[in-house]
């Protein structure tokens, strides 16, 4: 029979927040005392070993309980409590971009080095209902190789986990034991059958090494002594051929990984549970896609003042925001699951994360421009692109000019007047403009001086608006009597876009009995649970009642059709948009919700044939086959001909669940769960949603940057100017070739280095060319972990411009020096 060896760790999985508050309950009761529990157990058991991830719980007790840190800093040098995670918070992995994944690893591994001088070895992500397929390149790049999880596995419980660019990370489905306390006394029966449960673990992988865990969570607590003692009893009553035995578990993996070269290799995503929680709570969803586009983009021009203009790098204000936002991605918060105490407790984090990236952001942009240009009387807009690439969009600016002023010109750099229209007029002054800005230059800006005009300078109108009409140069849209859009003609392909008679842009209410923790529930004919479902299975009603239909803009630059309605309860302004010079179309949904026990999706039936589907992920995007199922995305998926000859993106602006029934794809826009927590979200949310029809798949279609350019608006900024001193359009930083996206421009976290982190979209290896106008040459780069530690290769330096190799879906960080 040989030796078996099951390795016990104690451990606790504690909600940050879910069904209580942080402050105060988790901090003054799960904390303090499932640490104290924790510290008990380890004093009077010298065999016991103790698991505990998540920094932000260490953060508090070290503020809070300074005597329970320091007893957990005596046994993490002991080796007894072992640190795992490496994250800020055990978050979801569908819902926060890839940037933010890494930043919880980043926060949390340098907490954990700060403190105890330990780096994570393993990922420890139990209660986790989404992971995505990058995760193993994200672990592996910020010092974890085995992975541990609970929810989600696809038919193995051990297995090399390997994404897209190739990285593994050793994955391990933990199992919890219960070793139950009997009042007779004895130890009672332990749940698995422990020598049940290692054979099974040989005959499958051929290992004798395999892991339990044992202890209360969610509310914190932890195992009893009493089960220590009983899985020591245990232990003694297997045969002598069986070990059980307290270990910690970066043992139990390096001990097993000597043996792992014939285990399962699963290249693809883990699979989805929850998947309610891909919506609940809209508002933090929202606005975690906001804060998360607002710190990137100032991240990113706060490094370009800091080297052009000696602006001092908010480093301490930019970390406090991070964590706010970090914090609510722990899974439940961000999953909207949370009572709605702790949701309002998300959002006054929110709010302070929101004051601190506008008034950055501002800072920043002011030193940037105080190099560009010196103080006058002439008004200017300059535009800022927070993008890596080359840009046209249109520029939504308020402005205030003189009274005496009939009407105003924006002109660009080459001196010629851009298509404009006031959509507002306020007092004294005060006017609300929309015009074209195009050619944006790449993480840079281009100036447009505002000047006097007696009368709008006339441009071609390129816009049509009617009741049942809107169309530009790329497309013809038309709306039928029930409100509907019914057909989207792309004029320059000769293609239409809508399938069917009843028409897209469809509302649809359906009955949705599953609960805030994100399960959707399949009935039985006569009413009864069957099972909880990934697909929302209730009754289901088109909101066609009657609307109200009329045109509130039309040109030059922008045309708008609103439509309202009301259904039940609840009212919906629905807006299909087009502008001159853009070539997708836009779509606006305001709805005061007041439904119980409901969900609510718009859809569209594309008039595509033999579809395949494709949805970006953190860091990337994954073909999945059709299906009613609801499915992750982040801000757009993709249906596009097998042939690939033609398709169309689905963008949004703040959603990550969708499905594919009745011939339509449904983004999911709301839920109204009353159990356990009461989030029926209520009130008011607005949502963007557009399509970009395409000729060629998704690559050729550019999905992924019409995603990122739906989501960063380009950024206007007012000044009254004199001379200019560096060029009306200019790029401070460049990445080429189109195949990749800076994701990240910041500060190193211990030196006055640049960071630059960009990943590879299309799957093929790549040469990459960075060029950098900082107005100070490049010293050195190199390739570095996400943790900025250790050194992964050397980079060709030329003048400004560093050159280097990207393989296949490679998520790169760049470290580069300046002279």
């Amino acid at each position: 029979m040989g030796q078996y060896n099951i390795h016990i760790c104690g451990q606790s999985h504690i909600d940050v927040a879910w069904l209580w508050r942080y402050d105060p309950e988790t901090i003054h009761d799960c904390c303090k005392l499932t640490f104290t529990r924790a510290i008990d157990n380890l004093r009077l058991d010298e065999d016991y070993v103790y698991v505990q991830s998540q920094a932000v719980l260490y953060e508090t007790v070290e503020k809070h309980f300074p005597e329970i840190f320091a007893e957990i800093a005596k046994y993490v040098r002991e080796g007894r409590w072992v640190i795992v995670g490496g994250m800020y918070v055990e978050p979801d992995c569908g819902i926060p971009c890839g940037e933010s994944l890494i930043r919880q690893c980043l926060f949390g591994q340098r907490y954990f080095k700060s403190k105890f001088g330990v780096t994570c070895r393993i990922g420890w992500l139990p209660d986790t209902w989404i992971h995505n397929w990058q995760m193993p390149q994200i672990l592996k790049k910020c010092g974890m190789d085995y992975f541990c999880f609970s929810r989600g596995a696809k038919g193995e419980e051990i297995f090399w986990w390997e994404a897209p660019d190739g990285s593994r990370v050793l994955a391990y489905r933990l199992r919890w034991g219960k070793f139950k306390v009997d009042p007779r006394p004895t130890y009672g029966k332990p749940d698995p059958d422990l020598k049940e449960f290692i054979l099974e673990v040989f005959r499958r992988y051929g290992l004798k090494d395999a892991m339990m865990i044992i202890g209360a969570g969610d509310h914190g607590g932890g195992p009893t002594y009493q089960e220590i003692q009983n899985v020591k009893k245990v232990a003694s009553d297997l045969e002598p051929e069986i070990q059980v035995k307290f270990s910690r578990p970066d043992g139990f993996f390096d001990k097993i990984v000597k043996e792992a070269d014939g285990l399962p290799v699963l290249k693809d995503e883990l699979d989805f549970e929850l998947v309610g929680d891909l919506t609940n709570c809209a508002r933090i969803n929202k606005r975690n896609r906001l804060a998360e586009n607002l710190l990137l983009s100032t991240e990113k021009f706060s490094l370009i003042a800091s080297k052009l203009s000696g602006f001092e790098y908010p480093e301490k204000q930019l970390n406090r925001a991070w964590r706010n936002v970090l914090f609510n991605q722990f899974h439940d918060i961000i999953g909207g699951s949370v009572i709605p105490e702790a949701e309002r407790d998300a959002h006054i984090l929110y709010d302070e994360t929101f004051d601190i990236g506008n008034d950055l952001l501002r800072k920043a942009l002011e030193s940037i421009m105080s190099k560009v240009c010196m103080d006058g009387d002439e008004m200017a807009i300059i535009v800022f692109n927070s993008l890596s690439w080359v840009r046209s969009d249109v520029v939504d600016v308020e402005l205030k000019v003189p009274s005496s002023w009939k009407s105003i010109n924006i002109i660009d750099p080459e001196g010629k007047p851009v298509p404009l229209q006031i959509i507002k007029h306020g007092r004294n002054g005060k006017l609300r403009v929309l015009f074209e800005a195009e050619d944006v230059p790449s993480l840079g800006y281009k100036i447009f001086r505002v000047t006097r005009g007696e009368v709008p300078i006339g441009h071609e109108v390129e816009l049509r608006a009617e009741k049942d009409l809107l169309e530009n140069r790329f497309y013809r849209v038309s709306i039928n009597e029930i409100g509907l859009v019914d057909s989207i003609i792309d004029k320059k392909n000769g293609r239409e876009l809508i399938a069917g008679s009843l028409g897209g842009n469809l509302l649809q209410l359906i009955e949705d009995m599953g609960d805030s923790e994100g399960r959707l529930i399949r009935y039985t004919s006569d009413g009864r649970i069957f099972n909880r479902s990934n697909v929302f299975v209730g009754k289901a009603w088109n909101i066609t009642s009657k609307p109200t239909v009329r045109v509130v803009e039309n040109g030059p630059v922008r045309a708008r059709v609103r439509i309202t309605r009301s259904f039940k309860t609840s009212r919906y302004t629905q807006e299909v948009i087009l502008y001159s010079r853009l070539d997708r179309v836009d779509f606006n949904l305001r709805v005061d919700w007041h439904e119980i026990h409901s969900a609510l999706k718009v859809g569209f039936p594309f008039n595509i044939s033999d579809p395949t589907f494709t949805y970006e992920i953190p860091f990337g995007a994954v073909t999945r086959p059709m299906s009613d199922e609801e499915r992750p995305l982040q801000r757009w998926i993709d249906v596009s001909e097998s042939d690939g000859s033609y398709g169309v993106t689905f963008l949004n602006d703040s959603k990550y669940g969708c499905d594919y029934r009745d011939g339509m794809v449904r983004l999911t826009i709301l839920r109204s769960p009353t159990w356990p927590a009461f989030n029926t979200d209520e009130g008011l949310h607005e949502i963007g949603y557009s399509l970009h029809p395409h000729i060629g798949d998704w690559i050729r279609g550019d999905a992924v940057r019409k995603g990122y350019e739906f989501n960063y608006p380009l950024i206007p900024y007012v000044k009254s100017i004199s001379k200019v001193e560096m060029p009306f359009s200019f790029s401070f930083i460049q990445a080429e070739p189109e195949n990749l996206i800076v994701t990240a421009v910041k500060k190193a976290e211990d030196t006055e280095d640049i960071i630059l982190r960009l990943y590879e979209t299309a799957g093929k290896r790549t040469d990459a060319r960075i060029t950098l106008n900082l107005y100070r040459g490049i010293s050195s780069a190199v390739k570095t972990d996400f943790l900025e530690e250790t050194v992964l290769e050397e980079i060709e330096v030329s003048g400004d411009t560093v050159n280097f190799s990207v393989n296949p879906h490679e998520i790169s960080s760049v470290k580069i020096s300046l002279k």
